[in-house]
């Protein structure tokens, strides 16, 4: 175990295999963990809908956020096969969709985040290590489903509520995927005006003292070195945890079936004709 200095000192350990990001220590609590998985180690803690860079032709943060949302939910009701009970559950939804939200995907599976950080160095030729980062809430800051229905309702409540800067949403799973997944979210506040949002691991929570919340006691990262991606890769899918049964539907099999190929390329095609044509006739290559 180390530290590396970036902004703040965070915590690491390196995992070379599976038995090794198993076996770190940051996993070995009786606290609910939260992970993420990213394929860059260079990637900040950023909620999606603080990376884009609108024309700022509305007032604020909240005003670009509440165009993008209602716009998604006149159009994504008739897709659905029931409609969400709540604004949060609404806002899941969108983001679990690619729609730009205050929200950030973690999920309760070590093994889900670990593959998240790893697939994109099957699909690219990636130099840069990858890295799982752990977050350790120790049972604080958690938020239930709220009863709000329009967005105007929930934002009244969530700046009424004292959250501090970050709370975690368990939400109910409206998809097969986010179940699938053990997705769950962050919640961030929106920066003030157009200001640029913290990175999560840069920032230390509001009206505390930095040694009792700071990122530094609550998030921890694992690295994957780039050169031991494609090895943990291998490890994982024979422990069971592919596209497929992260995204169990056909959009998940036909990833799984062309990872296979590019992960696997030696395992495919080296032993093709022993399983397709066990008796080599002579004359035929």
């Amino acid at each position: 175990m180390s530290t590396q200095s970036n902004y703040v000192k965070i915590k690491y350990h390196e995992a070379n295999c599976l038995s090794e990001y198993l076996g770190s220590k940051f996993l070995q609590t009786d606290n609910q963990l939260f992970y993420r998985g990213l394929p860059k180690e260079s990637y900040k803690l950023i909620p999606s809908l603080f990376r884009m860079k609108p024309e700022r032709l509305v007032n604020d943060w909240s005003f670009y956020e509440f165009e993008i949302f209602t716009k998604f939910q006149k159009a994504a009701a008739p897709h659905l096969k029931f409609l969400p009970v709540h604004f949060l559950e609404w806002l899941a939804i969108a983001q679990h969709y690619g729609v730009p939200t205050r929200l950030l995907d973690w999920t309760m599976s070590p093994l889900a985040a670990l593959y998240f950080a790893l697939e994109n160095h099957v699909e690219e030729d990636i130099c840069e290590n990858a890295v799982v980062w752990v977050l350790d809430p120790n049972g604080e800051e958690l938020v239930s489903d709220a009863t709000c229905a329009s967005f105007s309702e929930w934002q009244k409540w969530f700046e009424t509520e004292e959250f501090s800067n970050t709370c975690i949403y368990h939400p109910t799973h409206l998809a097969i995927r986010v179940n699938s997944q053990q997705g769950c979210f962050t919640i961030h506040r929106p920066p003030i005006n157009w200001n640029d949002f913290i990175a999560i691991e840069e920032s230390c929570c509001p009206n505390t003292t930095e040694d009792e919340y700071s990122p530094k006691n609550k998030l921890r990262k694992i690295l994957i070195p780039a050169k031991s991606c494609s090895k943990l890769w291998v490890e994982l899918n024979l422990a069971g945890i592919n596209r497929y049964t992260l995204f169990p539907d056909l959009d998940g099999l036909g990833a799984k079936l062309r990872l296979d190929i590019k992960g696997n390329k030696r395992m495919y095609f080296q032993n093709w004709d022993k399983r397709y044509y066990p008796i080599k006739m002579d004359g035929c290559s």
